[in-house]
């Protein structure tokens, strides 16, 4: 065996080992909730953001622990903003906690905020 064949070889357990961790939580059921209203009480579209967390955040309440459903192909959008927002709150004890929940049923740019037995998030 050369070098060059044991790297390879390192390299391709490695591989192996990250594609069968799962980093997310999944969940495949169409979830029910209330969509996000604008100032005219109208429910529109909101894209996921810092903001519309926030205001989601206000709907649903205060909490410990969020938990955040957002589509697959929207999974490292989602965790950069939940990165963000924990950036300016890492020093604080009282910061909630962000769970961020695969759920393949939802459509591409949906994503639902739930806490305290409520579910808020985008209009589909």
């Amino acid at each position: 065996m050369t070098r060059r064949n044991g790297i390879d070889s390192l390299d391709a357990e490695i591989a192996s080992r990250a594609r069968s961790k799962r980093y997310y939580d999944l969940c495949e059921e169409r979830i029910e909730y209330t969509p996000l209203l604008d100032v005219r009480d109208a429910p529109i579209y909101f894209q996921l953001s810092k903001t519309t967390l926030e205001m989601a955040a206000r709907d649903v309440g205060p909490a410990w622990c969020y938990q955040l459903y957002v589509h697959s192909s929207r999974l490292f959008q989602a965790r950069n903003i939940v990165y963000a927002i924990v950036a300016h709150v890492k020093s604080n004890p009282f910061a909630p906690y962000i769970n961020i929940i695969e759920n393949t049923a939802l459509d591409e740019g949906e994503w639902i905020l739930e806490a305290n037995n409520k579910l808020v998030g985008s209009a589909p």
